[in-house]
């Protein structure tokens, strides 16, 4: 479910719709997120304040408490959301130097 939808094999892809299959509950909530990968990944044409009113209302718990709690630091969120750049490179590397 991690890798962009483009870089799934066949059996991976076949897994995940699958899963899709079996209920519209786990279907909105692969929706909502591929949905967010796809913001955190600038893939989107939609925006966060969208996507965290639809997972707001999520039937899952597990992603209402997500959007909520990115709801309520939003900002800074959205403020990181747009940036080209990315922490990724470089996390683990201060532990790594620490004596």
């Amino acid at each position: 479910m991690v890798r962009r939808p483009e870089s799934r094999n066949p059996p991976e892809q076949a897994r995940i719709d699958a899963i899709r299959g079996c209920s519209v509950e786990l279907a909105e909530a692969l929706d909502l997120a591929d949905g967010f990968a796809d913001l955190i990944r600038k893939q989107s044409t939609g925006t966060l304040s969208e996507w965290l009113t639809r997972g707001e209302v999520s039937p899952d718990p597990a992603l209402r408490r997500f959007a909520e709690g990115i709801r309520s630091d939003e900002a800074a969120v959205q403020a990181a959301v747009p940036q080209k750049w990315s922490h990724g490179p470089g996390e683990g590397h201060g532990d790594r130097l620490k004596p």
